[in-house]
Order: structure tokens, then C-alpha cells, then sequence
């Protein structure tokens, strides 16, 4: 069960508590009539939660809101940014209204949210030593005002006026010197002669951070129009044909199995080309919640890339310790859904060193150089890894978070577990995005090995002297690009490149993922070559096929199974959900096709077996709806139901009348859909029935349902 954050806890977690009932519906009024975003974290789709506030009445808020489920309401955590100040605060959901509205409860504090990394420990009145050019000693000044994103502090006019753009500044007696940037400056109407002046922080000085490279296209060129309409070519083929490829027994799984440093099973997959000594080798570690199968397309679209350039390659992606997937997990942990509970940062960043170990074992085999190749959170320990482990020659980390600290905080929806647990706070086991973490046992030992803070960023970051590439989504939520700018910008600058792209944090286009994997392969090409090469897309039809492979070597017991679809449904696997199939145009033109097909008309009903997230309601949507349409939703996975559901409240589609149903539609003997006979108009079974194993007794109750005289539409899949 997931411990909630009690009241003292997030008081513990913040120096300024507002109480006062009057000041709290004041902030909640202000931010109702500004329109302002209140933002709850990650969910389990890995999607930014965000609410607004539609009207503040005399005991509740009610909330607009996107993507907050019920299984979420019994504690929120929102941010709130009015001005320079940001907010947080905590309450529960009530109810749920029709038009994706939901009712919660007032606060009964709103804590005042600032930059921890300036110093944990803070008296009640605090002063920075300052200096800059002109000033000929540090100056000790009054902090007015502490943020998420600087400070403000107190300068008489003359000194005010004085100012450089940069000054440099000093807290809590520290040695380390810190950077402000002037972003403003406000007269003082309660102390005459005085001036506020707001300071944005960083540890380096703005001349030596690291430029941001700003992109419109992923792959920065016009070229890829040809990769795309092969991509567009092959999904339409495989959607027409068969959406369940059958599993291409020419590609073989590789497994292979190695220890880490305290004796630990750890169990990989290694795609290869060429001879193996002397070439590159690539290590992708999983990133959060995910599994090594779900890294397939990176490590097929690199050997692929490598193969065309007639360069050796071995890929290693692997499952780590205490995590989902086949490596050791403690005996206690072996739970679905407990996997995490041991987990630790520091083993995550030993993980990939024994995977260096692997690779180097036989010295006749060993790679020339190593690249490691990392998504989003697995940025922490990698960096980590990098700092301590000089065998590595290169990183390219997309849409990472190297500051574990901010990269909790933004996942939560505010809560600061690294400086609560400094504090003595316990918080138990917490949620984060879909995963089940003991925050007490993982923050402390992320403490104490270095890796909790920005600080412990920016040193780690200091210390790596190999290329390294950050690939940033221009939409990613989790991640304030300006955290990414600093800590790149700790130490050897000269080798370091930060490239924004039009992507989220969540590859959900197929196109786009695919691009990224491109990018990849050119940086890592660059790294191990020294030689930039085009990277080349593996087939999709490869990539379905060596899937099913990888799927097939895995036990079939219906935890096994449900993962896989939910996988699959959801895109957990960040590039194959289907989701990403969705995205595309031909994709839609298909389903647009199957509706025109069923002829619905005011009043049917029609059931979507094997919904999945919603697809048909949607496109529904697009088009001329018929009035009072029920449709009813049945799919193996709830989440994808929950999904499903989610996305149309964010769409608004308000005008289907919508049931859902949980079941199993591979019938076995004796099973049935859930539904009466003779109750339907249609059915439309998109990509599902060749996905049964008993695809007559299936068609047998769909006839069942189904009123007479009316059709079936199997997608011809």
C-alpha cells in the first residue's frame, strides 16, 4: 500500500507555510482568474498532469483537468506559478464531474516552493556575500526573497544602479561561488532608497555554458522525406496484411548473462554486426519502469546503421538489479509491482560498470571504444557511472534528467524527497510514474553515494572528460532545460553538444522516434568513427518481427501476457505502443475506412472489442457522430481502458455515450463476452482477431451479441 504524505511531512519540507484561510483563498481566487496551470506531476503514461482551476466555492475547487484519474484522487500534489512565486500544495479528489471536471478539497496550507540547492539548512533571516567588478570586497546583502528559479536580495539605490549583468556571491559561508544573472529591479515602497533586484542562479558564469543547438527537424535536414514515406509504406502493408507479424526465425535472440560487483545475476540481450574485437560497443541501460526489450529499436536501428556504414558493432541493452525484467531481484521483492522496492541509484551506476566488465572480459573480443547510450532518469546513474568509471568513451543521453533532486520534485508534483530525508522526514513507498519506490531506502542511499542533488550533478558532470550528447525534448515536461544547460556546462566544455528537438519527453510518433534513433546512431557514429554518418531505420517489419521473437523466448503466464499488452497499449516501451501507429496518417485513413464500413446511425450500439486506448471513439469524433451512439469499450488491460478514457476527456468528446468493460477476450471453454445476446448493432474488432488463440469461438460470440442481420469488421487482421 502506498504511504501518504502527511501534513507535518510537507510542512517539514518548506520554510514558509501560509495558513491563513483568507490568504489561501485569495492565491486559489488569483489563479482562477488568471487562467494559471496548476501542475501535478507525471502519471503512469508518463504524461504531465495539469489541472485549472474553474471556480474556488466555500469548501471545495473545482478543477478542470486532463488526465488525473480517480485511482489518483486520494492525494494531489499541484504547483503553482503566480508571478515570481511559486506554490504548492496538497489536497484530495472528491468527485468527478461529466466534462472532465473534478471537485477537491480546499487546502489547508499552500507552502511557498524555493531553490533548495542554495543551502538545506537556512536561518529565519539570511544574507549572501556579493561582489563584482568595481566592488573591491565581498559585501555582505540581505536575501528579500527565495524561488524555484533564484533569489531576489536587498541593494541600496547607488549600489542597485551599479550592478553588472553577473555578479558573483557566495551563501551560507560556502566556499563554491555561484553566478547571478540581474533578470529585474524594483523600487522598495516600504523602504525608501532601497531596490529589489531578482537573480537567476546557475554555478557556472553565462560565457561558459554551453549553447543550446535548436532544431526544427530532428535530424536537422531536409533528407529524411525519403525515410518517411518508406515508414508511411510500410505501415500501411503491415496494417493491411497482418498487425501480428509471425516471429522471423532468422532473427535470434542473444541472450547472455554476467554478474555485477556484489555476485548479482544480470541478464541482457546483445544485437551485433561484424566481427566482434575491435569494433564499437553500446550499452543502454533501461530506463525507469522500462525493460531491455523495450530498448529493441534503438539497438536494431544502430546495428542497422553500423552495418551500412561496414563498421563492427555490438549493442548490449540489459535488464538492472532490482528492477522489472529477468536480472536478480531480492527474493522479498519478487511481487509484480514490488520489483523497485530495493532498487537503488548507486547499484543502477555499478550495473553499468559490470557491463563494462562483460564487454572487456575476453580481451580478444573487446570493443575499441564504448559508447553508452541512456533515456530519460537512467541519466542519474549514468552520469554517475561516467564520473567514476574512465573505460567509457562517450554518452548520448535523450531526454535525460542528470539532477535527481528537481527530476523527483517534477515527477511527484512538487514534493522534495532529498531534502525532506536530510530533514529526518520518512515518506514510505510512493508512486513514480507507475513504478513503486521505497523513497526512504532509495533517496537516502542516492544521498549518501552522491547522487540526490544538483550539487552531486554538477560534480559527477565535472569530472567526465569523454564527448558527451544531450538530446533534449523542446516539449518535455519533466525536464527545465536550463538545469540540463548547467550541469553540462560543470567541467570540460569543448566536447559537449545540447541539441533541442520538437519532441516531448515521450517519443508517442512513430516518426519521431525514429528520427531520434537516426540522431543516435550519427552521434554515436561520431563518437566511436570519428566520422558523423547518416544513421539508417531499420524496417518496421524487422522491428515487429525480431519483437515477437523477443517476446516468444519469454514464459506465456498471464502476468507475462497482461504486461505485454500493456506495454503494447500503452507505449511503456516509449516507441512500439500503439500509440505511436495511431499517430500516423495512414493509420487514421484505416480506421477512418473501418468506420465508414459499419454505417452506424442514431440511436446503435456498437461494441469495440480489443479497444485498447480509445482509438475508434476518437476517430468517431472526427467525423459526423450519430446522435444517442452507445459504445461499449471491452479490453484485457484496464489502464488502457483508464487511457482510453483520459484522452478522450482531454479531446472534450463529450457526445458518445460511452460504456467499458474489463474481460478476456481469448475465450476459453465455457467463456463468453459479457454482453446479451442480440444487444448490439455492430462490433468492430480491429486488429484483434488474429491475436486470439480461438479465433471460432470468439467470432461464434460475436455472433451471438451481435442483433441479426448485422456485420462484423475484423480489419482483415
Amino acid at each position: 500500500m502506498l504511504s501518504r504524505v502527511a501534513s507535518e511531512t510537507l510542512g517539514a519540507l518548506h520554510r514558509e507555510a501560509i495558513t491563513n484561510t483568507t490568504e489561501i483563498y485569495a492565491i486559489l481566487r488569483r489563479a482562477a482568474d488568471e487562467g494559471s496551470v496548476l501542475e501535478a506531476g507525471i502519471n503512469r503514461w508518463s504524461e504531465p498532469r495539469a489541472a485549472r482551476i474553474v471556480r474556488v466555492e466555500s469548501d471545495a475547487i473545482l478543477l478542470a483537468v486532463g488526465n488525473i484519474g480517480p485511482d489518483e484522487w486520494p492525494q494531489l500534489f499541484f504547483t503553482l506559478q503566480l508571478g515570481d512565486i511559486q506554490y504548492f500544495f496538497a489536497c484530495s479528489g472528491t468527485s468527478a464531474i461529466s466534462g472532465g471536471a473534478l471537485r477537491v478539497t480546499i487546502p489547508h496550507s499552500i507552502y511557498r516552493s524555493e531553490r533548495r540547492d542554495l543551502g538545506r539548512i537556512r536561518p529565519a533571516r539570511r544574507e549572501i556575500m556579493l561582489a563584482y567588478r568595481g566592488l573591491w570586497s565581498w559585501t555582505s546583502v540581505e536575501v528579500a526573497d527565495e524561488t524555484v528559479n533564484g533569489l531576489a536580495i536587498w541593494l541600496p539605490r547607488s549600489m542597485a544602479d551599479a550592478l553588472p549583468p553577473e555578479i558573483e556571491f557566495r551563501t551560507d559561508n560556502a566556499a563554491d561561488v555561484l553566478f547571478g544573472r540581474v533578470r529585474h529591479a524594483t523600487s522598495a515602497s516600504d523602504r525608501a532608497g532601497w531596490v529589489k533586484v531578482g537573480l537567476s542562479v546557475s554555478s557556472v558564469p553565462t560565457g561558459n555554458l554551453v549553447r543550446v543547438e535548436q532544431r526544427d527537424r530532428i535530424l536537422g535536414r531536409s533528407a529524411t522525406v525519403r525515410d518517411r514515406i518508406r515508414l508511411v509504406r510500410e505501415i500501411v502493408s503491415a496494417v493491411a496484411h497482418r498487425a501480428g507479424l509471425p516471429v522471423d526465425h532468422r532473427y535470434e535472440v542473444n541472450v547472455v548473462e554476467y554478474q555485477n560487483d556484489r555476485g548479482e545475476n544480470i541478464r541482457a540481450i546483445e544485437n551485433s554486426w561484424g566481427p566482434t574485437e575491435n569494433g564499437t560497443a553500446v550499452i543502454i541501460p533501461p530506463a525507469w519502469g522500462r525493460t531491455k526489450e523495450s530498448m529493441l529499436p534503438v539497438a536494431l536501428t544502430l546495428v542497422e546503421s553500423f552495418r551500412r556504414f561496414r563498421a563492427p558493432i555490438r549493442v548490449v541493452r540489459f535488464d538492472g538489479t532490482n528492477r522489472r525484467g529477468e536480472s536478480h531481484i531480492d527474493p522479498e521483492c519478487r511481487k509484480p509491482g514490488d520489483e523497485y522496492l530495493r532498487f537503488t541509484f548507486s547499484q543502477a551506476a555499478g550495473d553499468i560498470s559490470a557491463t563494462v566488465d562483460y564487454l572487456r572480459r575476453n580481451p580478444e573480443r573487446a570493443p575499441r571504444k564504448i559508447i553508452l547510450v541512456t533515456f530519460s532518469l537512467a541519466a542519474v546513474e549514468a552520469r554517475h557511472a561516467l564520473a567514476i568509471d574512465n573505460r567509457i568513451s562517450g554518452w548520448v543521453s535523450i531526454v535525460g534528467m542528470p539532477d535527481l533532486q528537481s527530476a523527483l520534485k517534477t515527477i511527484s508534483g512538487g514534493i522534495d524527497f532529498g531534502s525532506g530525508l536530510l530533514r529526518g522526514v520518512t515518506f514510505g513507498k510512493q508512486e513514480l510514474v507507475g513504478v513503486v519506490a521505497d523513497m526512504d531506502f532509495t533517496g537516502m542511499d542516492a544521498i549518501k553515494n552522491g547522487m540526490g542533488f544538483l550539487e552531486d550533478a554538477r560534480r559527477d558532470m565535472s569530472r567526465i572528460e569523454v564527448p558527451i550528447t544531450w538530446i533534449h525534448g523542446k516539449y518535455d515536461a519533466w525536464m527545465d532545460l536550463d538545469r540540463v544547460v548547467e550541469s553540462m556546462s560543470c567541467g570540460r566544455t569543448d566536447n559537449r553538444r545540447i541539441i533541442e528537438v520538437p519532441t516531448g519527453h515521450q517519443l508517442r510518433s512513430g516518426r519521431k522516434a525514429l528520427a531520434t534513433f537516426q540522431l543516435i546512431a550519427e552521434e554515436v557514429s561520431e563518437m566511436a568513427l570519428s566520422e558523423r554518418k547518416i544513421g539508417v531505420i531499420p524496417r518496421v517489419s524487422t522491428i515487429s518481427a525480431a519483437r515477437a521473437a523477443e517476446l516468444a523466448r519469454i514464459p506465456p503466464t498471464d502476468a507475462d501476457v497482461r504486461g505485454f499488452w500493456a506495454d503494447y497499449l500503452l507505449g511503456r516501451s516509449r516507441v512500439m505502443g500503439l500509440e505511436l501507429l495511431a499517430a500516423t496518417n495512414a493509420y487514421r485513413n484505416f480506421m477512418e475506412a473501418q468506420v465508414e464500413m459499419l454505417r452506424l446511425a442514431p440511436g446503435q450500439r456498437v461494441a469495440d472489442l480489443g479497444a485498447g486506448t480509445g482509438e475508434f471513439a476518437l476517430c468517431l469524433r472526427r467525423g459526423e457522430t450519430p446522435a444517442d451512439l452507445l459504445v461499449v469499450e471491452l479490453d484485457f488491460i484496464r489502464d488502457a481502458l483508464l487511457r482510453a478514457r483520459s484522452r478522450r476527456e482531454g479531446k472534450h468528446v463529450v457526445d458518445l455515450m460511452m460504456a467499458e468493460c474489463v474481460g478476456d477476450l481469448d475465450l476459453q471453454r465455457g467463456m463468453g463476452i459479457p454482453l446479451a445476446s442480440g444487444s448490439l448493432d455492430a462490433v468492430i474488432a480491429s486488429l484483434l482477431i488474429s491475436y486470439v488463440s480461438s479465433p471460432d469461438r470468439l467470432l461464434r460470440e460475436i455472433l451471438r451479441v451481435l442483433k441479426p442481420g448485422y456485420f462484423i469488421d475484423d480489419s482483415r487482421c
